[in-house]
């Protein structure tokens, strides 16, 4: 075998080493095991619901993902908002004169 072709095959090997890699790590973004991964691997099968989980608790207050859409991590704009509603933020406009009534963590209705 020449040693250009050597070089070649030995380079095109890296490149689908990494190529394997950068898609391992993508795949691990969604909470897949490696286990899981070989398992894709070895039937050459997807799994086509990958789940995201949030890096914080509470509840969604917007989305802008319909079902089906291709997501990528990374990309712009979030397709989710997540928020703790468990405290809310009130501002309110009162006269200066009822202002000592209304104390930081008062509650309201």
């Amino acid at each position: 075998m020449p040693q250009r072709e050597l070089e070649q095959a030995i380079s095109d090997e890296q490149t689908a080493e990494d190529a394997l890699q950068a898609a391992r790590d993508a795949v691990r973004v969604f909470g897949k095991s490696e286990a899981d991964m070989d398992q894709m691997i070895a039937s050459r099968r997807i799994d086509p619901a990958l789940i995201v989980p949030s890096p914080m608790g509470g509840q969604i207050t917007s989305r802008s993902a319909q079902p089906g859409l291709l997501v990528q991590p990374g990309n712009a704009p979030a397709r989710y908002a997540v928020a703790d509603v468990s405290k809310k933020w009130m501002l309110a406009n009162v006269p200066e004169s009822d202002s000592p009534l209304f104390h930081v963590g008062q509650g309201v209705r």
